[in-house]
């Protein structure tokens, strides 16, 4: 060990000889409100070191009163900048800009109201609160204009950024974001109703990181950095909100937000940018062509816009830039095959123990969580739905006449099917949905924040796809669910039970259908 020790520290010694040390380069990022959870990912980039591993030292800039975001990067004010979709107005009107990602597919931009007005014709007559720059709201604009309301039907009114103006009753329909005023709302009892654009069929990306071409033109390497190490902290800031919610108020806290109010925008954010399937970030044209429509419908866009070349396509000069380095390369490659070598073992180590993690908290069969882990989950989410008021519901799942699909068809093929059913339970369920294998032909099913009508409506949902699903066996395969709503202050046994209870009256019902309780 000492000798290869040696050889490790020799070559690094060569490797320091031979290389230059990589200068650290300023980076900076212009926010387009004040700091919030909101821009949680860069805060997170910046303090997890994942700049600081891409040798970048980021500036990130609060927003100041009367900022231009779009000027800020045209004047070469900012490298990067925060946007909201308006920045697509920009672009149709020649500004030399590219979209990175987006933050959020769906928009956090939404009208509250006192639960008196619910719907955008009831705006006819009444006091509005929107910011002046009209083509930030052009999707609410768009909403109103469909419903018939024009901007002469409201009284519009300058935005005060304080929820208590609607509790006063100083304004009727407040511009608000769905990760704040509805918790401000909630923390003082106050009913409340939301109107989304989304609601009405207009849905745009919202805080779309962008740059001038000049910054990908001619530091394409740089910008591919910070492209990914940005992805990577909203990656971490998602999976670890209440961490993060932390770092945010002990750094980030210009605006004096609570731990809770924070973690509450962070849970309410991530629905907003973890869709389905869809990767984080992702910007598409079709998208955008949606949302030049409602841009269009608002009168931002003239019929001769063009956003051609928006969408950044990733970094294609950086292979370049690494050939010019080519006899340094040949030092770095040599030195990653000995650290290789040299750290193998303790790889091993911790491959090991990581796999004694995953065999610990999965099923190893379905690959789902076992029966230990997904009570340790639902416990989790019950604490979380106490704290937050949430409603959480249970889906008991059971293959029906599994028994005699392993009799005809052997233990193999019943193995097989409840992989198949696993995949396809994990599929058609969404991303927030917790599911594990509760033992044999059982699997458990939590939904978070959803109440016992939309449980059914998803167990509907499931057993259907179970139903019409072609196996590899010459079978008609079905189940049988038991859906049930966590009631407060009753224990997980409790909660389960009641979902297994329902199951029964399912299976003595006839088997293939959904029994409530």
């Amino acid at each position: 060990m000492s000798r290869l020790r040696f050889c490790l520290a020799l070559l690094i010694s060569v490797l320091a000889l031979n290389c230059p040390a990589k200068e650290v380069q300023p980076v900076s990022l212009q926010l387009l409100w004040k700091n919030q959870f909101q821009f949680a990912g860069y805060y997170i980039a910046k303090e997890k070191g994942f700049y600081a591993e891409e040798q970048l030292e980021v500036d990130i800039r609060e927003y100041k009163h009367d900022t231009d975001i779009v000027g800020s990067v045209i004047n070469h004010q900012a490298d990067f900048a925060v946007g909201r979709s308006s920045i697509l107005v920009s672009k149709g009107n020649g500004a030399p800009i590219t979209a990175l990602f987006a933050t959020f597919q769906k928009s956090p931009f939404m009208l509250i109201t006192r639960g008196d007005i619910k719907t955008p014709a009831e705006l006819k007559g009444k006091r509005v609160m929107l910011t002046n720059e009209a083509h930030e709201v052009a999707e609410v604009q768009a909403m109103l204009i469909k419903a018939g309301v024009s901007a002469n039907d409201y009284i519009h009114q300058e935005h005060s950024f304080n929820i208590s103006d609607l509790i006063d009753n100083n304004t009727d329909v407040m511009g608000a974001y769905t990760s704040n005023e509805p918790y401000q709302m909630q923390l003082q009892q106050q009913p409340y109703a939301i109107i989304h654009p989304a609601d009405y069929g207009f849905d745009m990306y919202s805080d779309i990181l962008f740059t001038h071409n000049d910054t990908l033109n001619n530091k394409p390497l740089l910008t591919s950095k910070f492209y990914k190490a940005s992805i990577k902290g909203w990656l971490y800031a998602f999976e670890n909100i209440e961490e993060t919610s932390k770092i945010i108020f002990e750094k980030y806290n210009s605006q004096n937000r609570t731990l809770d109010a924070l973690i509450y925008e962070g849970i309410a954010l991530k629905k907003l940018a973890m869709t389905g399937d869809t990767p984080f970030g992702e910007i598409i044209q079709e998208r955008f062509k949606e949302m030049e429509n409602i841009y269009l419908i608002s009168g931002h866009l003239t019929p001769s816009f063009d956003i051609s070349n928006f969408i950044y396509q990733g970094n294609r000069s950086s292979d370049g830039d690494m050939l010019d380095n080519f006899p340094v390369w040949q030092t770095v490659i040599i030195m990653l095959i000995v650290i290789s070598y040299l750290i193998y073992r303790n790889n091993v180590a911790s491959l090991r123990n990581t796999e004694l993690i995953v065999i610990a908290e999965h099923d190893q069969l379905t690959g789902l969580y076992n029966r230990h882990k997904l009570i340790e989950s639902i416990s989790e989410y019950i604490q979380l739905s106490i704290r937050y008021d949430w409603k959480i519901s249970c889906i008991f799942v059971d293959i029906d006449n599994f028994k005699v699909i392993n009799d005809t068809f052997g233990h193999n093929a019943g193995d097989q099917v409840l992989k198949n059913i696993s995949q396809l339970l994990v599929k058609t369920l969404r991303r927030t949905d917790i599911i594990g294998r509760w033992g044999g032909e059982e699997f458990v099913i939590i939904l978070p924040e959803t109440d016992l009508l939309m449980a059914e409506e998803i167990a509907a949902k499931l057993r259907i796809a179970v139903y019409e699903a072609k196996f590899s066996i010459d079978h008609t395969i079905s189940c049988s669910l038991g859906v049930t709503q966590y009631k407060k202050d009753e224990t997980v046994e409790e909660f389960i039970g009641r979902a297994d209870d329902a199951l029964y009256i399912a299976k003595h019902a006839g088997k293939n259908r959904t029994a409530v309780l």
